[in-house]
């Protein structure tokens, strides 16, 4: 009972020597793209980089901010308090209309 199809071992050699020299190929094909000569390659740096600048910014505005509600807590608290009372009383007022 022989099994057709079976390979040798010197086939499945070239075989795995074929692959990893089209592995190597498409690494250097792929180095080669994202080197920085590709007009992708800069698009994709410059997003980065302003995403990063971006990110920065608000978590600067995101820190100015607690850092003003902190600073001035009894200031933010009286604030909340009159919009919350004029909202409270504008919204009571539409309803005794009705």
């Amino acid at each position: 009972m022989e099994i057709e199809g079976l390979r040798s071992k010197r086939q499945i050699l070239n075989d795995i020597e074929q692959t990893r020299k089209e592995a190597r190929q498409t690494l250097k094909g792929t180095k080669k793209a994202w080197s920085g000569g590709n007009a992708v390659a800069r698009a994709w740096r410059a997003t980065k980089e302003k995403t990063a600048d971006t990110k920065e910014k608000v978590a600067s505005k995101a820190h100015a901010a607690d850092d003003a509600i902190c600073n001035n807590i009894y200031r933010s608290l009286g604030i909340a308090l009159c919009v919350g009372a004029v909202a409270g009383f504008l919204i009571r007022m539409r309803r005794s209309r009705k």
